[in-house]
């Protein structure tokens, strides 16, 4: 394994010393179409990443006092991060990448597993449909899984180097540092729940393996194995059994576990050929949930129809195809595996997310990359407080529930804003997936139940508020 490496290596070595600079030390063309047709495309989702996020998620803004009533919330978001990340890159650019096979590394490795220990704080971790990915401090919010992925494939990539390349590791070592390096913050990424994240970490992981030497035939068996222990993973949790079980037929339960995926498909089915037009997608007047997320490939499909949706997709084979030569061009194992596993990364998450989008893979929550994954902003207790008023009873003045407008309340914040529900909804109303609610509110007219519990979840004592207002009607 390791003599196939040094051969492709070196043999990418003499093709660079053999096409030597060309005329007055230019780059040759070779060397430089890959690098321009990365930067071109990357930049060009990213500016169509904001076009999208904008047309998809201007009616959520504007309908939504959470995001005060701006239609450009979320592009500004967009492009805020953009920016930053953008800056982030340029800096990046500066560095020579073999620091970050260092001292440095250890570094952000500890800092990385630090925060996805936090996570599970009381004080900071946010749970968020079920899941506590995100490290709320103050008005700002950070996903340390987003970091962790990168730092798990420099990891990955730096073992692979000094086992594969150098020798410096004897198999029992190499062992020792995947269990560490890689398993640790791995499993804190998949205890979250965050099974969408884990499942793109670990396969592209295996294409790293690949480059790195690793036969084909092992690596087969090692997926098979992984796929088994993934689908035994995930029919132990019903939540996620219901997502498969929603992908093999979501029309068997339209308004409930299978309500988000069938309002995709009639977005998908209104775009056609051509599509609606820019901006002009029916199914964000909230009829498909999280159409600015999980979901912007269905409003792609129903704005700009097939021809959009396939335009989008050759953009990432070009960045695909350019990331990979880019790869093959870098001067050692560690670079070629740092730029190999970055480009599989996005690509990855990009096939899970339009398969799940599809209806040929599970739902995995996971974005279409260049895009912002955004958590749900507001609280049930927000609106308890909005809705409970002061009222004279018997000469004292007593909070009271209006339970009739929280109730109304409710049942358009539930309908109009998906991003008010939360796992704490679930809960009380006894469904597993967020997207079931709307379906289940709809068809069902049982409200005060839904009420009294989340009242009860938020620390209030459904009962006596109930009586006080009585007491004050009469």
């Amino acid at each position: 394994m390791t003599t196939g490496v040094s051969q492709r290596l070196s043999g990418a070595r003499s093709e660079q010393s053999r096409s030597g600079r060309g005329h007055a030390g230019a780059t040759p063309a070779h060397i430089m179409v890959p690098r321009v047709v990365f930067l071109v495309t990357s930049f060009t989702l990213l500016l169509f990443g904001m076009l999208m996020i904008y047309s998809s998620s201007s009616i959520v803004g504007l309908t939504s006092s959470d995001y005060n009533h701006n239609p450009a919330y979320f592009l500004v978001r967009q492009v805020a991060f953009a920016g930053v990340g953008t800056l982030l890159a340029i800096a990046l650019t500066k560095l020579d990448y073999h620091m970050w096979g260092d001292r440095l590394l250890e570094i952000c490795w500890g800092i990385t597993v630090s925060l996805l220990v936090v996570v599970y704080s009381p004080l900071a971790g946010i749970d968020v449909y079920g899941a506590t990915r995100w490290i709320a401090i103050g008005p700002f919010t950070l996903q340390p899984s987003e970091f962790a992925k990168v730092i798990i494939l420099l990891v990955g990539a730096h073992i692979a180097e000094e086992f594969f390349c150098k020798g410096a590791m004897d198999s029992g070592q190499a062992i020792k540092h995947v269990l560490i390096g890689v398993g640790i913050p791995l499993l804190l990424v998949l205890l979250q729940p965050d099974k969408g994240t884990t499942g793109v970490v670990v396969l592209t992981l295996l294409v790293m393996c690949h480059i790195a030497g690793v036969s084909a035939r092992q690596l087969l068996a090692v997926a098979a194995i992984i796929a088994f222990l993934a689908f035994a993973y995930s029919m132990k949790d019903e939540y996620s059994r219901a997502r498969i079980m929603t992908m093999v037929n979501p029309f068997s339960d339209p308004y409930g576990a299978g309500y988000q995926l069938t309002q995709g498909f009639y977005a998908f089915g209104s775009g056609g050929l051509t599509g609606l037009g820019l901006g002009m997608s029916r199914q964000k007047y909230n009829y498909l949930p999280m159409a600015h997320n999980d979901f912007i490939f269905a409003i792609v499909g129903e704005e700009l129809g097939l021809v959009g949706a396939l335009g989008m997709l050759f953009a990432f084979a070009l960045l695909l195809w350019s990331g990979l030569k880019i790869a093959e061009q870098a001067p050692d194992v560690f670079g070629r595996l740092i730029a190999a596993g970055c480009t599989s990364l996005f690509i990855i998450q990009l096939l899970l997310n339009v398969g799940g989008v599809l209806g040929v893979l599970p739902l995995t929550g996971k974005p279409v990359p260049f895009e912002i994954k955004t958590i749900p902003q507001g609280e049930n207790s927000q609106l308890i407080k909005k809705y409970t008023r002061r009222k004279l009873v018997n000469g004292t003045t007593t909070e009271i529930f209006d339970t009739t407008a929280y109730t109304n309340a409710l049942i358009v914040e539930c309908t109009v804003q998906p991003d008010f529900r939360d796992s704490r909804m679930c809960e009380a109303y006894g469904v597993l997936d967020p997207m079931m609610v709307p379906g289940k509110m709809l068809l069902s007219g049982e409200y005060s139940a839904l009420v009294g519990e989340i009242m009860k979840l938020n620390g209030f004592d459904a009962d006596s508020l109930l009586k006080d207002e009585e007491e004050a009607k009469n």
